[in-house]
């Protein structure tokens, strides 16, 4: 996309300048910006309403000359409508969509726009009901430009983008890795109810009693693993929805996770083994 930026009258300020090259400098990344310096008109003090109308005309003769015929005009007046960054970006981009190649920015002089100028814009765009000096408008207008590209690519420079970023985390990702928890354990779940078959069959032959006891053993401590598999994973889809439905914060989503997944893993780990050898220590006794 191009990007025009016609502007009545030239910088001096030193740090008005620097600021202009360092907003062309990082929005050269993202479109091909001009920006058309225009001359001013000399309003002498005390200027009748006829006087300040003819210099507006004389300037807005000169902006006019300036835009081409196939660009989209984006005044800078008092009485536009006021947009917040977003909104800006997402003009922007939906002029992009729709098929406009090249945005016109006018800034009038001291004096504002021609009623013209205001007539030939597709729209007036007001940044606030105060009143700016043009010159650092100019400045001002290419921020927001580089803002509202940064907020369309979703990079870290707005602080719209960021929330984007943190409500994707919050509502999509972060409730995803207990889901997955959940498949995990679920598939384990699935693997350890099977019966045990690690332990070869002695049934045929001769009869070893301490590898039957030992299959036995590891028989009930899988199905015991598997069980609490099943319940874990039940369990990681209630933690996620409950951390959803109260917004919770990234932060506390991923200390809750890691702290439920340690603690599945070591119960999974201890508890059915501990369970076999004391089920294995009653059956002695009887």
């Amino acid at each position: 996309m191009k990007i025009t930026c016609v502007t009545v009258g030239k910088i001096k300020e030193k740090y008005l300048t620097e600021a202009i090259r360092e907003y062309e400098k990082r929005l050269s990344r993202y479109c091909k910006l001009e920006i058309v310096e225009l001359a001013d008109e000399k309003t002498p003090e005390g200027a009748s309403p006829a006087e300040e109308a003819a210099i507006r005309e004389r300037e807005g003769g000169r902006i006019l000359k300036a835009i081409r015929d196939d660009a989209y005009v984006i005044a800078l007046a008092i009485e536009g409508k006021m947009l917040d960054s977003l909104e800006l970006s997402r003009k922007i981009e939906a002029l992009g969509t729709g098929g406009v190649s090249h945005i016109a920015f006018v800034i009038g002089g001291s004096l504002g726009l021609s009623p013209a100028v205001l007539k030939r814009a597709d729209y007036a765009l007001s940044f606030s009901r105060m009143t700016f000096p043009h010159q650092l408008m100019r400045v001002i207008l290419l921020e927001q430009i580089y803002r509202s590209f940064r907020i369309m690519k979703h990079e870290p420079y707005h602080k719209y983008a960021r929330l984007l970023r943190r409500v994707f985390m919050t509502n999509y990702i972060l409730p995803m890795l207990y889901f997955v928890f959940a498949g995990v354990l679920g598939s384990l779940s699935v693997v350890l109810k099977k019966k045990h078959t690690s332990f070869p069959d002695f049934r045929v032959g001769y009869h070893n009693k301490k590898i039957m006891e030992n299959k036995e053993k590891w028989d009930y401590a899988n199905n015991t693993a598997g069980n609490l598999c099943a319940l874990f994973a039940a369990g990681s889809i209630f933690v996620s929805a409950i951390l959803y439905l109260l917004k919770a914060k990234i932060s506390t989503t991923i200390i809750i996770f890691l702290i439920y997944s340690i603690a599945t893993i070591l119960v999974i780990l201890i508890l059915p083994v501990e369970l076999s050898k004391k089920k294995r220590r009653n059956s002695i006794r009887e």
